[in-house]
């Protein structure tokens, strides 16, 4: 637990160059009494209610620190150190930073007026802030992001910016350098409300921008700035196919640091987008679904940028499977679009698994004030143990089966959206017809079932053929 540190304000005591890691600081008010923390150490300190007012804080180490209803004005953070570090409900006003490093903090509702930022900042999030009239000055900034964020008057032009994802955020006259649009996300937030400038001269959002833009980033092979601003512009009906045909060429770069930048940013691009109106949900099946194929197959993936795939797509996956997607957001699949879904569940009988599963299918369709009439699936393969059932049915409404196992049975569901592989079934009958009696003997109950009725499940590959298969883990059902 942290100690609690006494300063007497009054007694001129020096707190230069002090080891104050791991204290509480509470309660003090500096208005009239300056003190100097040069090169101090806060490793670890938590400060809570304090007025600084002309402290000095130049080299100070701010490590893993917390401020909560904390006030800064005038303060001196010379060339400080903040990282790992949180302010909640703190004001900042005319501070001087001269070059101070902040990174992997979060800021939330704090306020920032009358503030002109000279600082290098990497990897920060600024939640429900607000800045009025201030200005990133010759900064270097890299993934930061603002959620519900107010930007008033604030100039951010001047600066080195990547990365910036900006959602449901209220701007009015502010600034941004036209030459770092490309790795900019708005998620709720139209990016026409920002001004530009490109090298100081202001530039205008003029009829023929984006089409001049998305030509340059094109020319470059910007690949995720085009892709991005594909976006942003609205400017494409065909978007997954435009992105499937740019990815591969991405793995034709031969800067290894650029490709893994393209790679990491388009995926990690659609996980952002994801539960947007910028990205239908259509869209975004269709390319994870690409995407998925890949990463079961990734012949195409140079192994020097397979771990910075794998690890975007690890993102993607974890945004599909938080299923916090609104059904308005599901208004894009048509009622008939169809799916094959593998559920995995601890029931050890193939009936109770149906039943059980029958039952959750009902409860999704009465969310579509019960549009699809029963049966919902159709099974087409059993495989035994905890029972694992391979189904066919509407995609839409096994979306919704997936939304409502996490939400009303509170169970664990892992869910991957794969392409559809239209011939695998079909094949194994034509197979198993010319195979030996051993190797019958090992052919799993996969294959008995469909057997059963050939012509069914030609059927229902025919229907099936360019739609999706959804693997869906689902484990302790019911």
């Amino acid at each position: 637990m942290n100690n609690t540190l006494q300063i007497n304000i009054e007694a001129n005591e020096s707190y230069e160059k002090r080891n104050l890691s791991y204290m509480y600081i509470k309660d003090l008010d500096f208005s009239t009494t300056p003190v100097s923390f040069y090169r101090s150490d806060f490793r670890g300190t938590k400060f809570s209610s304090i007025t600084f007012v002309r402290n000095n804080f130049d080299l100070a180490d701010f490590i893993g620190s917390t401020f909560l209803n904390v006030e800064f004005r005038n303060v001196n953070w010379g060339n400080s150190e903040i990282k790992n570090s949180y302010f909640t409900k703190c004001q900042f006003y005319e501070n001087d930073y001269n070059d101070a490093a902040i990174h992997n903090t979060t800021f939330e509702k704090c306020v920032f007026e009358n503030e002109i930022f000279r600082f290098t900042m990497f990897d920060c999030e600024f939640n429900n802030c607000q800045f009025i009239n201030c200005a990133f000055d010759q900064c270097t900034t890299d993934n930061i992001s603002f959620t519900n964020c107010q930007l008033i008057k604030t100039e951010m032009s001047t600066m080195h910016a990547e990365n910036f994802r900006f959602t449901d955020c209220i701007i009015r006259d502010t600034y941004l350098g036209s030459c770092f649009l490309g790795t900019y996300l708005f998620k709720n937030l139209d990016m026409h409300l920002f001004r530009l400038k490109y090298r100081g001269e202001l530039q205008n959002w003029h009829e023929n921008f984006c089409n001049d833009t998305l030509h340059a980033f094109l020319g470059q092979k910007r690949y995720f700035e085009y892709l991005n601003f594909l976006l942003l512009c609205d400017s494409s009906e065909e978007y997954s196919k435009i992105f499937m045909d740019i990815f591969p060429k991405i793995m034709e770069e031969e800067n290894i640091n650029i490709r893994n930048y393209n790679i990491k940013n388009s995926i990690e691009m659609l996980a952002f987008y994801y539960n947007s109106e910028k990205l239908n949900f259509k869209c975004f099946l269709e390319i994870s679904g690409f995407l998925q194929n890949i990463d079961r197959n990734p012949c195409i993936i140079p192994k020097e940028s397979l771990l910075v795939f794998k690890q975007a797509m690890l993102k993607l996956n974890n945004s599909l499977n938080e299923i916090n997607y609104d059904f308005n957001y599901l208004n894009a699949i048509p009622y008939d679009q169809k799916c094959k879904i593998s559920i995995h569940c601890s029931d050890t009988s193939f009936m109770a698994a149906k039943k059980s599963i029958t039952e959750i299918f009902e409860c999704a369709n009465k969310q579509l004030n019960n549009y699809y009439e029963p049966p919902y699936f159709e099974v087409i393969d059993e495989k035994k143990g905890s029972v694992i059932l391979e189904i066919a049915s509407y995609l839409l409404l096994s979306l919704i089966v997936a939304k409502v196992i996490k939400s009303h049975f509170g169970t664990f569901c892992e869910m991957k959206i794969l392409g559809a592989e239209t011939k695998k079934r079909v094949e194994l009958i034509e197979k198993s017809k010319s195979m030996t009696a051993l190797e019958k003997a090992s052919l799993s109950s996969e294959s008995k079932l469909m057997k059963q009725n050939t012509k069914q499940i030609m059927d229902l590959h025919s229907m099936l053929g360019k739609d999706y298969i959804i693997d869906l883990v689902i484990e302790h059902l019911l």
